[in-house]
Parts: C-alpha cells; structure tokens; sequence
C-alpha cells in the first residue's frame, strides 16, 4: 500500500512500512540520533533518567499508584464528566529538574492517567478540587514525569 513521505511538504509516494522517501530517508535517522546524544551529554538530563531509571522511583511509583490507583483529575474532567480513569503514570507536581530533593516524596507525587499527564506536561490550568492535591501549575517544560 502506498502512502505520502512524512517529511513535511513531501508528496513522494512510497511503499508502507517505511516513513520517507529516498530523499529524507537518510535525514531522518540523524535527527533521532542529535537527540539522543543530547541527551547523553546533558548533566540535568543524565541525572533526571537516572532518577527514573533507579529501582528505588520504581518502588516509590508502585507505591503511589497503589494508594492512588485512580487518577487525581488534576483538571476536573473526569468529575465534570462524572467518570474515572486508572492512573497510568505517576507525575511530579513540582518537576525533577527543578526539584530533584523531592523525586520520592509522596506529596509531590500525582497518580494520573495518560491524558491528564499529557495536559499536566503541556502546562494546563491545574484546578483545585478535593480529589486533586494540586492547587498550581506546573512550572517546567516538556519531557518530565
């Protein structure tokens, strides 16, 4: 089956599974692999995947989600739509690169589900509600847990 390159502005057609023509094909691995060695070479960035990585969050983040297995409806949606949600990801209410010291303390921890953890990381409007410890936003860019 054939399909558009994924390159932007690309209209190159081209057999399915792969993602770009012949013109982007050798570009798009580069792009992948500058992040990646940004991420290898950024001390914050080091230190943050450490913390997630460490055996010690993965015991902290099965704690949480055990006392809060569903989600802390950090935006009210689930309230105003009268349903619930499992938590899936356990969120830093106040970010690992701003305040490694509190990775593992339990009040800074949000058990949520997969769609208010992305509304968490694009930095919406956190309103305070009784099932929802959170009372400000966060204050930190993409990629934090």
């Amino acid at each position: 089956m054939k399909r558009p390159c994924s390159k932007p502005g690309c209209n190159a057609l081209i057999d399915a599974p792969a993602r770009h023509c012949e013109a982007h094909e050798a570009a798009a691995p580069k792009r992948g692999e500058a992040y990646q060695q940004h991420r290898r070479t950024d001390p914050l960035q080091r230190m943050v995947d450490g913390i997630r990585n460490s055996s010690r969050w993965q015991k902290v983040r099965s704690l949480k989600v055990a006392a809060s297995p569903l989600c802390e409806d950090p935006f009210g949606d689930h309230e105003r739509k009268r349903s619930t949600a499992t938590a899936q990801q356990v969120h830093h209410i106040a970010g690992l690169r701003e305040r490694p010291d509190l990775a593992f303390t339990m009040s800074n921890l949000m058990s949520v589900c997969t769609a208010c953890h992305s509304g968490l990381e694009r930095g919406r409007e956190v309103v305070a509600s009784p099932s929802s410890p959170a009372a400000t936003p966060p204050t930190r860019g993409r990629g934090e847990k």
